[in-house]
């Protein structure tokens, strides 16, 4: 319904902006608008509904059927091939977001379903370590201890937060020399 009266104001605007008037590509905006929120269908549909309210609004000018808003004579030259252009653009534009609306759906689907194997991951992870007897460690590059697991934290005697941010060296399990080579 809200479409639908979009619609109706773009048309109202059209013709009180003249027929060649650039108030048309609002007609486009309300169709991408609906391609991303409706199915396919439905978007092709409201596209069909703005080239016939589109057409119907040339055609009653070109036949004097109504006369312009400003009352200025109507140049019916190129009418057909506005209502053309139109059309094809309108339904253009339908299919081409309804594509990319349906492509993104699928890909925030996919991406939902690796962060929850990540989140499943980290949690097995999580207590695979955590499970460990002996003592288990994970540093960067550069020596910082990044995880310890309980084992570790008991065997050097701390807790996992003392020793997490700390070099291995200032810890006691290398020295700088070792750790170098």
């Amino acid at each position: 319904v809200q479409l639908t009266a979009d619609l109706c104001l773009v048309t109202a605007l059209v013709y009180f902006g003249s027929a060649s008037s650039a108030f048309s590509v609002l007609y486009i905006v309300v169709i991408a608008v609906a391609a991303v929120f409706l199915p396919s269908r439905s978007a092709l549909g409201l596209a069909n509904l703005a080239s016939a309210m589109y057409a119907l609004l040339m055609l009653s000018l070109q036949h004097g059927w109504i006369q312009t808003a400003d009352g200025a004579p109507f140049d019916s030259g190129f009418v057909s091939y506005n209502m053309v252009v139109h059309v094809v653009g309108f339904n253009a534009v339908a299919l081409l977001v309804s594509h990319v609306s349906r492509s993104m759906n699928v890909a925030q689907r996919k991406l939902e379903e690796k962060r929850q194997d990540l989140a499943r991951l980290e949690t097995f992870h999580r207590d695979v370590t955590a499970s460990l007897s002996s003592g288990l460690a994970t540093t960067d590059e550069n020596g910082i201890v990044n995880t310890i697991n309980p084992a570790g934290a008991r065997i050097l005697g701390q807790t996992a937060a003392e020793i997490t941010g700390q070099l291995l060296c200032e810890i006691g399990i290398r020295t700088d020399a070792a750790w170098a080579r």
